[in-house]
């Protein structure tokens, strides 16, 4: 008997990745964990952010609150989450007279040939086909088929299933046997289907999990559709069984390319998924809490607040104006660019208020962190005061490390010679002469003793707090002392300098803000998406086959 060998690692088949969910699907095993049991998932898309993948812009941009830039930096999901893909025939769940060749692909019967089903011998892989992938698809190739004919029969099985009957016969399983070329779906009569199989042919097998419903196809050919509610109470394992002696077959589940075109079956079946999500009507009850359809004019109306939100949420000022304005020429029937008059001043405050708070975040976005404190203090003064001075503390210790910074910027032109990356430094039209080694020495040493003196009063001011963050948070950017060159300092300290870390306080503080102000943090329609996504991958998980095929990064970002 063959010695078994892990099976050849191979990509994820590409029509896998029209999958929403393909990012829990995997080939391989994950090093040490268990496979397939999911504790916890992050929705697909690879982000918290829904929107970290666009490249909006807006006129005002410089002025634009940054979105969540943790991320661009989140660390893959755990392998918990993996759903491994089959890959080979299993050692455990195959019939003694079947043996399975090293890299576990092809199935050989050693037994004794048999007329009926009685001495039949069946086989299953390692892992069942996931919901997940909204189609799986495998082909078996038939490698040797005896002068008494073909007996191979290829499908699915439940975990339960015997394995000394063929796929089809036995109970939670379903399969196309060679011999006549009928369909069985656990039962010993079965239907009319396909043609017998020969030596050489390449019988294909999926199952549309959308529908419950299998397919076969033969040399590259669709044949049909059949059977109903497949695997609807189990899992379902890829399947082959024989009953001659030096039968032998072959499968592919992906390793190689596919005779049939399964790649367009599978476009063709997400558009199909998409365009019913576009057209199925919005329910009442979960929009107005109450029976019935929502109208267009009402979702239109619904929508239009939750985009209205987001652009103020991040800033877009003149573009929120823009889009109030186009949404009262459409309410009054104006066609083209003409002026529209618009009732009030809401518009006007809304503006005012978004360049109000995105000047206070866009002076942390820059470093200037006194202007960040100055304008809110101005504006905003419960913001400073939230959580115990929360916020306030943070900016403190960012304009720290701003400090720090500048320090360092002074000591790099100091050993330049009063050059900076090797260039003479610009001069302004007022002076007579560059900066010489004197005075960049000298701009060292001011920039080096304020930010010392400004970090003992910062440890003064905060030494004694118990607060574990505040502590946390003054060990790290205390941290960057320890280097020479702050812009390379590793670990914890490394997360307090560079732009990153300016955009992660600007956007905390632009959320201060909005929850000073009564409004979400995040906007509504981030919420949204991220709710939204989560139910589509948990109803993936639960076997909804048509949640692999609702992309919303694909349709709605991409």
């Amino acid at each position: 008997m063959p010695v078994p060998t892990a099976p050849s690692s191979f990509a994820r088949p590409a029509y896998l990745e029209l999958s929403a969910l393909r990012h829990l699907l995997h080939t391989e095993e994950p090093p040490r964990l268990p496979a397939r049991k999911v504790e916890s998932i992050v929705p697909s898309g690879a982000s918290p952010s829904p929107y970290a993948a666009l490249s909006e812009s807006d006129e005002e941009s410089d002025g634009t609150p940054p979105r969540d830039v943790r991320a661009t930096s989140r660390p893959p999901p755990p392998a918990s989450t993996y759903t491994v893909l089959p890959s080979r025939w299993s050692e455990e769940t195959r019939h003694q007279s079947l043996t399975v060749s090293a890299e576990g692909r092809e199935l050989t019967f050693h037994g004794q040939s048999s007329s009926g089903d009685k001495d039949a011998a069946s086989a299953r892989t390692t892992h069942p086909a996931p919901a997940a992938c909204g189609i799986y698809y495998y082909e078996v190739e038939i490698l040797n088929k005896p002068s008494k004919g073909c007996s191979t029969s290829i499908g699915f099985a439940g975990p339960d299933a015997r394995l000394s009957r063929l796929p089809g016969s036995e109970r939670s399983s379903w399969g196309y046997h060679g011999s006549d070329g009928y369909c069985y779906a656990s039962e010993r009569e079965g239907s009319p289907y396909g043609v017998q199989f020969q030596t050489g042919d390449v019988i294909g097998c999926g199952i549309d999990f959308t529908t419950r419903r299998m397919f076969f196809t033969r040399n590259g050919s669709w044949i049909n559709d059949v059977f109903d509610n497949v695997g609807k109470d189990c899992d379902l394992y890829p399947s082959v069984g024989m009953r001659i002696n030096s039968e032998s077959v072959r499968v592919n589940f992906g390793q190689e390319a596919f005779k049939y075109d399964i790649e367009y079956h599978v476009q063709q079946k997400r558009s199909t998924v998409w365009n019913s999500i576009l057209t199925t009507p919005i329910s009442g009850t979960i929009v107005e809490g109450r029976p019935g359809e929502v109208s267009e004019e009402q979702s239109k109306g619904r929508i239009n607040r939750l985009i209205l939100s987001y652009l103020a949420h991040h800033g877009y000022a003149r573009t929120a104006r823009a889009f109030q304005t186009q949404i009262a020429r459409a309410r009054e029937g104006i066609v083209g660019d003409g002026d529209v008059e618009m009732e009030g001043n809401g518009e006007d405050e809304l503006e005012s208020e978004i360049e109000q708070r995105t000047k206070v975040v866009h002076a942390v976005m820059e470093g200037d962190i006194d202007g960040a404190i100055q304008e809110a203090k101005r504006c905003y003064q419960d913001v400073l005061k939230m959580e115990d001075g929360l916020v306030l503390f943070k900016l403190k210790c960012r304009k720290f490390v701003e400090l720090v910074m500048k320090s360092t910027e002074m000591k790099d032109k100091m050993s330049n010679g009063g050059e900076e990356d090797g260039m003479v430094m610009d001069i302004d039209d007022e002076e007579d002469k560059p900066i010489t080694n004197g005075h960049a020495a000298a701009a060292y040493e001011k920039a080096l003793t304020d930010a010392i003196s400004y970090g003992q009063s910062l440890h003064g001011e905060y030494k004694d707090d118990e607060r574990s963050e505040v502590q946390d948070v003054l060990k790290r950017t205390f941290g960057i002392l320890a280097f020479y060159d702050p812009r390379k300092a590793v670990g914890s300290a490394s997360e307090v300098v560079g732009k990153d870390a300016r955009m992660e306080l600007a956007t905390e503080v632009n959320q201060a803000i909005l929850k000073s102000q009564g409004k979400p943090s995040r906007p509504i329609l981030e919420t949204v998406y991220r709710h939204t996504a989560g139910c589509i991958v948990q109803l993936g998980l639960m076997g909804i086959g048509s949640a692999a095929f609702a992309d919303m990064q694909r349709e709605l970002l991409e």
